[in-house]
């Protein structure tokens, strides 16, 4: 009903968050659905997804909630035949309302370094916060304001090969890029309807070859760039 997150796991399984359903729905690579998370029992509003291929950690942030649910992905043990390659089971969140380290209002979208440290946009809190592996607060950037290094409505976030955090301001229709301690670097966009203009935009991917799609929703299309080096 509400798709929003899409992550896909080093064995191709693929992961969509679904907040009005409340649920994450693991799919294989053939598009059969294997696996549902949350549900009535877990989430309240499942929004952006991070996946840590390497530790097998995938990271879902539960807007209602004010928190990040941590699922542990694990090969099956029994494999049959054609049968799903992993199972994925809730290993522990953390996060509560407020506005202190580590907590959040209304967070919505996350992004991992080469390190596996989290980014989380605690959107309402106008601001970016950084996590460990494990959930533990390191630091945070940004605040309310209509300068640069501040936000109005930051949304998508990722991170280039270099660490570099790009955040999309939805309300300003910008996208700013930070060092991972939160130094402004550089910025790009603007209202409008023309090439690298925006109007509310939301989601945002780097691949591995540094071009950079972002979702440009009222212009109804997807933009792409390509980050060419320091």
């Amino acid at each position: 009903q509400s798709p929003i997150g899409v992550v896909v796991d080093r064995w191709n399984n693929l992961y969509v968050s679904d907040s009005l359903l409340k649920r994450v729905y693991v799919f294989d690579p053939k598009g059969r659905l294997f696996q549902t998370l949350g549900g009535e029992e877990g989430l309240e509003r499942p929004t952006g997804l991070a996946i840590d291929r390497e530790r097998g950690l995938l990271y879902v942030v539960d807007a209602l909630a004010n928190q990040v649910v941590v699922y542990q992905i694990e090969p099956a043990k029994d494999k049959k035949r054609d049968g799903p390659s992993v199972t994925v089971a809730k290993a522990f969140s953390f996060g509560k309302r407020g506005g202190g380290e580590g907590e959040f209002n209304f967070p919505t979208h996350a992004g991992l370094d080469r390190e596996g440290h989290l980014f989380i946009t605690d959107s309402l809190n106008f601001r970016v916060q950084r996590f460990d592996a494990d959930g533990k607060y390191v630091g945070r950037f940004g605040g309310v304001g209509n300068l640069l290094g501040n936000f109005s409505k930051p949304k998508g976030i990722a991170l280039d090969g270099q660490n570099h955090v790009y955040v999309v301001d939805n309300l300003y229709d910008t996208v700013q890029i930070f060092d991972r301690d939160g130094a402004l670097l550089l910025h790009f966009g603007g209202h409008g309807g023309g090439p690298g203009g925006f109007w509310l935009p939301i989601g945002i991917y780097i691949d591995t070859d540094q071009y950079i799609f972002v979702a440009d929703t009222f212009n109804q299309r997807v933009q792409i760039f390509r980050f060419l080096g320091d």
